[in-house]
């Protein structure tokens, strides 16, 4: 028999393997009172047990609640830190694109003042080869005018035209620096209208606004082709101007030798013919006065002593006689008696004598055409005879003039 053993709540045997009649008793009425049975106090363990679950749920539901409010406390901490982080980076970034377009602006400032002073040398250079080339044209076609019928002298025409064309209307600058209009425009929206800001300004990105003519180097090498081309030009008409001048002198010079074997031939002609029989055909003319016959050197000398004369007086000498052919030479001592040579013996029948009127009277040697005469022309070969002079021992003749004869 199992005792029901109220310390412990539990039924026990018997030594003997029963229960007494007591312990039967105290089963039957179950345990005593104030002692709660095992099934009660299970019962009350499960009952104390969920009221611990229950008790656990709560606490870790507010635990969670707790955990919750304080995750979005951080949450929104972190929320908030990360915002601010954004916003940090985001100025970041504007700042270094501000930068960016800072370094851009400048960069494109010293780009444009670098490009407008190359534009500037490549213009000054330009215009100074124009000069130079026109300079040049127009010496040679200045030269080429004096010469007929120089080629290439439309082709160089044309070439100055075009390069005048060119250059119209543009003038060498002083300095690079003084020609560097740079300014940029903001592109930024923010900037108020209108605001331009130079290239040491700063902010926002900007383009640069050049001055298209300073910065024109396709003109300037335009020029620069056209100069080229004229100096071309020039050199040919140069070329054949010194071609047609050489000529020109070639002929010169050789019409000057056949001239001059022709005076001398003439005149070596007249110096052997008898005087007063000199041909009138190796006889020479003189360009100022008609009908003079004198030996061809002596004509060309008279000219020369003319022309002289005539710079300094504004008139020519007036010639009265020249050769005088042995008929003529008789007539003239038949008339003027002991003032005349004897026929054949005067100089003025070898055709180096002259008489020229306005040199006064016999015996008056003060006349101012005498005197111009006796101080200029020995210069050219033409001398009054010391016989002739005052006191010498011939007739007194202010008139009468001789060429080599002294």
């Amino acid at each position: 028999m199992r005792a029901y053993d109220a310390r412990t709540g539990r039924r026990q045997m018997n030594l003997d393997g029963t229960a007494g009649a007591t312990d039967r008793a105290t089963a039957q009425d179950g345990p005593p009172p104030g002692r709660q049975t095992r099934r009660q106090r299970r019962a009350a363990e499960r009952r104390a047990h969920r009221a611990r679950r229950g008790a656990g749920f709560a606490s870790v539901l507010v635990l969670a609640l707790t955990i919750g409010t304080v995750s979005f406390g951080l949450a929104a901490r972190d929320t908030a830190a990360a915002r601010a982080r954004v916003e940090a980076s985001v100025e970041a970034e504007m700042q270094v694109t501000a930068f960016a377009r800072r370094a851009d602006a400048a960069a494109a400032s010293r780009s444009a003042a670098a490009g407008i002073a190359f534009a500037t040398r490549v213009r000054a250079e330009a215009l100074v080869a124009a000069r130079a080339s026109r300079a040049s044209a127009v010496e040679v076609r200045d030269t080429a005018d004096a010469v007929p019928d120089v080629p290439g002298l439309a082709a160089l025409d044309e070439a100055r035209r075009k390069l005048d064309a060119l250059t119209a209307g543009l003038a060498p600058r002083a300095s690079a620096t003084a020609v560097i209009t740079v300014s940029f425009v903001s592109r930024d929206p923010s900037a108020p209208a209108g605001d331009a800001v130079g290239a040491s300004s700063v902010p926002g990105s900007a383009s640069p606004v050049l001055d298209s003519d300073a910065t024109s180097v396709s003109r300037s090498m335009a020029i620069i082709r056209a100069a080229r081309d004229l100096d071309t030009r020039t050199e040919q008409v140069r070329a054949a101007t010194s071609a047609a001048i050489a000529e020109r002198k070639r002929r010169t010079a050789e019409a000057a030798a056949a001239a001059a074997a022709d005076l001398a031939a003439r005149v070596a002609a007249a110096q052997q013919a008898p005087n007063g029989r000199i041909p009138l055909e190796v006889l020479c003319g003189v360009s100022f006065a008609p009908d003079v016959h004198l030996r061809c050197d002596a004509a060309s000398a008279l000219d020369a002593l003319d022309a002289a004369y005539h710079a300094s007086h504004h008139g020519h000498l007036v010639v009265v006689s020249s050769y005088r052919d042995l008929a003529d030479q008789v007539e003239v001592k038949a008339t003027r008696g002991d003032l005349a040579s004897t026929p054949g013996a005067s100089n003025h029948g070898r055709g180096v004598a002259i008489d020229l009127a306005g040199l006064g009277a016999v015996d008056d040697f003060a006349e101012p055409t005498y005197l111009w005469l006796k101080e200029h022309a020995a210069a050219y070969g033409w001398t009054h005879p010391t016989a002739m002079e005052p006191g010498g021992d011939g007739p007194a003749e202010p008139w009468h003039w001789e060429y080599g004869t002294a």
